[in-house]
């Protein structure tokens, strides 16, 4: 089976093994088949905690009757050929070629690895993500009983019951009609402390204004008294202290810091993991739930845009017409890439008079 399109346009058809021969990835594709590509470095001291444990995992796999259903391929962040060959040495592995820098940054782009060692696991039909954090899901499933570590539904992440800040248990079921906001914060958090207030002012408006929405607090507290101190100040609904669907909603949506708020519709599915600029850029609700459209307006919400894909910004002079003919200009396009879903590589904005579009065409002119 060949590889799906997208893929081979990002992956090329070929990586090499350790005697730096050809090694054609079509072999490692059908149905029920994965790919991990495990992105780390010689020089990075996790990486080299990790690496004899997904080694050890790696080998024990591909001995047993599920190995052909797994191929990993090294994505190399060294900084020398000689590194990269002593490091890959070790692997029993494939690896795309040092020489191939383009293509190592094209990959850390398409997956927004962030950090290393990161382990990145992709169904070889479809080409899409199954598992973002590899690296977390083995160190906890080392076995790899649930390999390749499908993400369960939502509703089943979600589960039957939450807690009000007085202790009482509330249905989950009595938000099966609500847009629903999972807060990732802490008490320990200075930025959180900070954005707290910020969002019960937000919710408490939009209550009184008859909205349909509630905010799940999904807590990063190192203690039990942390977490009952600050939850006491909170309006909405939490998960108990230290609950494991945090954890595992916080792997679901690759949630990489905090605060964070996650949006998602009453079915379920995400609108926005931006949630946190945009109650500060529209603190009255306006525009709530925030949800994309082929072409948006570019404001500090799509920072997070900007630093992990591939966007077209047309500037204008910031007028109302300025903002309709760019809609018009880039709308056909626009629209057949959103319409490609969870697959959208290319994203359209239009930029107006303001302070934001201001740094971002200083710094764009500073790098053209």
């Amino acid at each position: 089976m060949s590889l799906n399109i997208a893929m081979k346009n990002l992956l090329g058809t070929t990586v090499v093994d350790k005697q730096g021969d050809l090694v054609d990835l079509s072999g490692f594709c059908g149905s029920g088949k994965v790919l991990g590509l495990y992105f780390s470095a010689h020089w990075c001291p996790p990486c080299k905690t990790f690496t004899p444990q997904l080694v050890t995992f790696y080998n024990t796999f591909k001995r047993s009757n599920r190995g052909n259903q797994l191929e990993i391929v090294f994505v190399s962040s060294d900084r020398d050929q000689s590194s990269y060959e002593e490091y890959f040495a070790g692997m029993p592995w494939l690896a795309i070629p040092f020489s191939e820098r383009d293509r190592k940054a094209k990959l850390s782009k398409k997956f927004h690895v962030q950090s290393i060692p990161s382990l990145v696991v992709i169904d070889t039909v479809t080409g899409r993500v199954i598992q973002q954090d590899g690296r977390n899901r083995l160190t906890e499933d080392p076995e790899g009983a649930k390999f390749p570590w499908r993400p369960r539904p939502f509703a089943d992440i979600l589960g039957e019951t939450l807690v009000d800040n007085s202790g009482q248990q509330v249905p989950v079921s009595t938000l099966s009609d609500k847009i629903k906001m999972f807060y990732f914060s802490a008490h320990w958090c200075p930025p959180c402390k900070a954005f707290t207030p910020q969002l019960i002012d937000f919710y408490t408006k939009l209550l009184e204004e008859g909205k349909q929405l509630e905010i799940i607090f999904s807590s990063s507290d190192r203690s039990l008294d942390s977490f009952d101190q600050y939850f006491s100040q909170m309006p909405w609904l939490a998960f108990p202290y230290a609950d494991p669907r945090i954890k595992e909603l916080s792997s679901l949506y690759s949630v990489e810091g905090i605060p964070t708020l996650i949006v998602v519709d009453e079915a379920g599915k995400l609108i926005t993991k931006d949630g946190r600029p945009y109650v500060n850029e529209d603190s009255d609700g306006e525009d709530f739930p925030w949800y994309p459209a082929p072409v948006m307006e570019l404001t500090g919400a799509a920072a997070s845009k900007l630093n992990g894909d591939v966007c077209v910004v047309l500037f204008t002079e910031g007028s109302d017409e300025d903002e309709t003919l760019a809609i018009d200009l880039l709308g056909e396009t626009a629209e057949q890439h959103f319409m490609k879903g969870d697959e959208q590589s290319l994203f359209f904005f239009y930029a107006l008079d303001d302070e934001f579009c201001d740094t971002v065409r200083g710094a764009l002119m500073n790098v053209f």
